[in-house]
């Protein structure tokens, strides 16, 4: 089998749009101390579907506002610069998603959905810890897949190999890609992110949603970048019950670590469908 060059297919990666400047200026604002929100505003009103977006989830039930919000200014106070960065990244990636002709539309569509269900459950389990990062483990739950969605969008005929080799090989998806690439999704995932310039944080997620126990821990390392791909990691297992159960030890492992109980992650699943109808509406490819 031929070996790829991940640096090299990055430098042909011809489907995948760089990031709005919109997307851009808000995620350099939101890592500026001094950011006001006027500047945010400010960016926000360049984009009428972006502006859409922030209203909408401005007064959704996630924040049970009595009143209509209509004016950007006081949606952007109620979500917080960290949703609002959220946002720009989930329609930043969402994008991929709009032509329905592409190859593997569905396949595309599905990686999405899980995405938005893994973002939901990490979010609110941190929630149960009443953690002050849970804007960052929501985008972490978010995006923690890209490089599926971009292994797919842009190198469809990879794709095909891999799930062939899958099917007649009966081996694991990571086994298939680095047998087709020599390298596998979360790698592919990096790369553009990192061209993309993410929080450190979202990098590790995408990188160690797998494996986090694989992080090299050091004093320097923020303790953020340790926690939340295990936040990812606990909510791919519990929304998926089959995986869960074949790794019924590492989900055991990371629930005790997270101090959350599986009685409170069945609560938090058993209330996502409400939740979801949201998320679908904010992120959905086809609104924007």
């Amino acid at each position: 089998m031929a070996k790829y060059d991940i640096d090299a297919l990055m430098r042909n990666v011809d489907n995948l749009p760089s990031l709005s400047p919109i997307v851009t200026r808000i995620i350099s604002l939101s890592e500026d101390e001094e950011c006001s929100i006027d500047d945010l505003v400010a960016a926000i009103s360049q984009e009428p579907g972006f502006t859409s977006k922030v209203l909408r989830l401005a007064n959704s039930a996630f924040f049970g506002y009595a009143r209509q919000i209509s004016r950007v200014e006081r949606a952007v106070i109620i979500l917080g610069i960290d949703s609002i960065r959220n946002i720009g990244l989930g329609m930043a990636v969402s994008s991929f998603l709009k032509d329905k002709k592409q190859p593997f539309f569905e396949a595309l569509l599905n990686i999405w959905e899980e995405s938005l269900r893994v973002a939901d459950c990490a979010r609110e389990m941190s929630r149960l810890n009443k953690c002050t990062y849970s804007d960052d483990v929501f985008i972490a739950g978010l995006l923690h897949d890209i490089g599926k969605i971009a292994l797919i969008k842009s190198f469809p005929t990879f794709y095909e190999k891999i799930n062939k080799i899958i099917e007649d090989k009966s081996i694991s998806q990571f086994a298939a890609e680095k047998r087709v690439l020599q390298f596998t999704h979360p790698e592919l995932g990096i790369k553009l992110a990192e061209n993309w310039n993410f929080p450190e944080p979202i990098l590790y997620a995408i990188k160690y949603h797998h494996t986090p126990y694989r992080i090299q821990k050091t004093e320097s390392l923020p303790v953020l970048n340790i926690i939340i791909p295990k936040y990812i990691c606990l909510a791919r297992l519990a929304t998926h019950p089959k995986r869960a159960h074949r790794k019924m030890s590492l989900f055991t492992r990371l629930c005790f670590e997270l101090s959350i109980e599986p009685e409170k992650i069945a609560t938090i699943l058993e209330t996502q469908e409400e939740r979801l109808i949201i998320l679908k509406e904010v992120f959905s490819p086809v609104n924007q």
